[in-house]
């Protein structure tokens, strides 16, 4: 009789190799260059980049701390993470290249599977863009803001129909926000921003690069009015003395004609300025209502990443924890993302439905593919289910770093706590 030989089952990898798949096959094709190149004795890129994600997973603030935790955590053990001195990781942030960490970034925004949000892909390619503010040291003389306040400035591009960040720069605290977008801008994608973003010569630039802008402009705008436009689009009652006009703006150099939108919201006005002339008015103002998308990023990073806590001073070495900060929150969604489309594979009918923040007062309409009640509960549900990031969410991942991921941990990983 023939001996039967069983397979054996590959046990599934801990939830922290899962996390960092996207990235591993490409890290593991750059570290030999990488560390021939820098001469790498004791610290190693693929080791460096692991005990830094590691350390921004767990919110570590700072490389002293994680000098311990990889000495005395069972979690770091359980995950083969070498023990580092500080001295060596501290060295990590100059020995590498900003260039091998700027490809990682740059390689998981174009190559993973992310998820597009339906409603608003029909609007096209629209792209967030903002900067804010980090407090740091004031011997970080590089960063310079303001006399006796050192900051550095993260300037940042998001992609709105994924609801990704695909660009950014660090810079000190003055650096120009209009230079970074005027730096970034690509044919037929639009562009927006608040009113700090207000010039001219940027618009003429963005028309030039047949790209598109929506950006808020100042109360003070002097136009003359070519035509008026018929409200397009179902309003919320929120939106009061909403207009649409043809307008040249009359200290324009360049004298192109643009379109200018203008509501107020609880007495407050608003002008919103674009050369989309193929929306409708309601898209305008939703459009650069989802700004706001931006602002929650930044918070995040800071907030939920523990971003203002810099590992490095140097400007190369900021550059580098910034790349690994984004790269992290990429990991964080993608994984988050993955986990919920299995978890709704696998119990079809039983998916997390989240309510829209309007959803308690949607009134019955005929016009549901512009009513706003309507289209922002469907966004709102899917940012819920999808995109967020809450530190619920973020803790169980904490705690389930070394666990083999399994259908558990894929369940436990597909929501978050309300």
């Amino acid at each position: 009789m023939e001996r039967l030989e069983i397979p054996e089952l590959t046990p599934p990898p801990p939830t922290f190799e899962a996390l960092l798949a996207p990235i591993t096959p490409l890290l593991t094709e750059m570290a030999p260059a990488i560390d021939a190149q820098a001469q790498s004795r004791k610290l190693f890129f693929a080791d460096f980049v692991r005990l830094l994600l590691f350390a921004l997973v767990l919110r570590i603030p700072s490389l002293r701390q994680l000098v311990t935790e990889l000495e005395t955590s069972p979690t770091a053990a359980s995950l083969n993470l070498p023990t580092m001195p500080l001295s060596t990781l501290k060295d990590g942030f100059i020995r590498f290249p900003v260039t091998a960490f700027a490809r990682l970034f740059h390689h998981l925004v174009q190559t993973a599977s992310w998820l597009e949000v339906e409603e608003i892909k029909a609007l096209g390619p629209l792209c967030l863009v903002d900067g804010s503010l980090f407090r740091v040291l004031v011997r970080m003389s590089w960063a310079v803001y303001k006399k006796g306040k050192n900051a550095l400035r993260l300037h940042l591009a998001l992609d709105l129909n994924h609801l990704i960040p695909v660009e950014f720069a660090i810079g000190a605290g003055t650096s120009s926000e209009r230079a970074f977008l005027r730096s970034i801008i690509q044919a037929g994608i639009t562009y927006v921003a608040d009113r700090g973003y207000f010039a001219f010569d940027l618009f003429n630039h963005i028309h030039c690069a047949q790209a598109y802008f929506v950006m808020r402009a100042k109360e003070n705008l002097q136009y003359t009015i070519s035509q008026c436009l018929p409200l397009t689009g179902t309003f919320s009652v929120r939106w009061e003395k909403v207009s649409d006009q043809d307008v040249l703006l009359s200290n324009d150099p360049f004298q192109h004609p643009y379109r200018l939108v203008t509501f107020s919201v609880l007495g407050k006005p608003f002008l919103i300025l674009t050369n989309r002339f193929d929306l409708t008015t309601f898209q305008v103002i939703l459009v650069y209502a989802y700004r706001w998308q931006v602002e929650l990023i930044f918070r995040f990073l800071k907030q939920g990443l523990q971003g203002t806590h810099l590992f490095s001073q140097s400007a190369q070495g900021s550059q580098v924890f910034f790349y690994l900060l984004l790269i992290t929150a990429l990991l964080q969604l993608q994984l988050k993302q993955n986990c919920a489309i299995q978890a709704a594979e696998e119990t079809p009918g039983e998916a997390p439905k989240e309510r829209g923040p309007d959803a308690d007062d949607t009134p019955p309409s005929d016009d549901t593919a512009q009513a706003p009640y309507s289209f922002l509960a469907a966004i709102g549900g899917k940012l819920k289910i999808y995109w967020k990031i809450g530190c619920h969410w973020l803790r169980r991942l904490q705690n389930l770093l070394a666990k083999p991921f399994d259908p558990s941990i894929i369940r436990a990983l597909s929501y978050d706590q309300q």
